[in-house]
């Protein structure tokens, strides 16, 4: 029996649409590859008479930000402490709070700092209530001259060079 695949894409179908996302569909049986597609969020598929909308998923980088947006630090103080005491307590209230690790699992802060000496390690001086752990993460970070770099699952206070 043979499978006939007939996709329509509403909208922007050629490539060049001023879109980077691109993709293809590909017939497992055949091999026959239908395409290339721009994507378009909401765009809808059709698939043997049946209609389909595609959805951009976030990046995980994305994902991340939300997460750190949603964590609400109740209270933090620091006096003159070491960013990689800041980072290291941070990464340490994820860990007391072990029922909400079930349902988000610890996200881990690095810090890279530039080689030298230890007096050129950034110290943060701040007292904040109810700020969200992103939030506290820009403000160490505009605080101490870091860059805040969420990319591709991973979170760092970065030297900025």
């Amino acid at each position: 029996m043979k499978t006939i695949i007939l996709v329509v894409i509403v909208g922007c179908l050629a490539v060049g649409c001023g879109q980077t996302d691109r993709f293809s569909l590909v017939d497992r049986n055949t091999k026959q590859e239908f395409g290339p597609f721009a994507f378009r969020d909401g765009a809808t598929v059709r698939v043997n008479n049946r209609d389909y909308a595609l959805r951009k998923l976030p990046s995980r980088g994305q994902v991340l930000e939300t997460r750190l947006r949603d964590r609400i630090i109740p209270s933090v103080e620091f006096r003159e402490a070491d960013v990689r005491d800041v980072v290291q307590f941070l990464n340490e209230i994820q860990v007391q709070d072990m029922d909400a690790m079930w349902a988000n699992p610890l996200i881990k802060i690095n810090v890279d700092l530039p080689p030298g000496k230890a007096d050129t390690i950034p110290k943060v001086t701040m007292h904040a209530r109810m700020l969200s752990e992103y939030d506290a993460l820009r403000v160490i970070a505009e605080m101490t001259g870091l860059s805040l770099v969420i990319d591709n699952g991973s979170i760092w206070l970065r030297y900025r060079k």
